[in-house]
């Protein structure tokens, strides 16, 4: 098998819960890190959701998480967890494009 480090995704949250990265067929995702950056100067809330490919239904590691003006947060519930392939990532925010993410991992084929 072989394991590629990879950016997984980036970008800012939009105000629902939107898919940010689905797991490609024939891999495997897991998540290494992720970060999410309030660039505000408000405070602000956070969900991010996994879904898993067989059984579909959003199951959230995190859920109206606050975070102050400015800060950084890790996403620690996601943090080495496994996607199958099709398993997708989904972050949403209390207001669009104020909170920046970036997640990293590996795929394993």
């Amino acid at each position: 098998m072989a394991t590629t480090p990879k950016p997984l995704a980036s970008g800012q949250a939009a105000n629902s819960l939107t898919t940010v990265y689905t797991a490609p067929t024939g891999t495997s995702t897991r998540i290494a890190a992720f970060a999410i950056t309030n660039t505000t100067a408000g405070a602000l809330t956070y969900s991010v959701s996994l879904i898993s490919a067989t059984a579909g239904t959003a199951r959230s590691v995190a859920t109206t998480i606050a975070i102050a003006a400015y800060e950084t947060k890790s996403v620690t519930g996601a943090i080495g967890q496994v996607l199958a392939a099709g398993g997708i990532i989904q972050i949403g925010a209390s207001a669009a494009t104020s909170l920046d993410y970036y997640v990293s991992g590996y795929e394993i084929v």
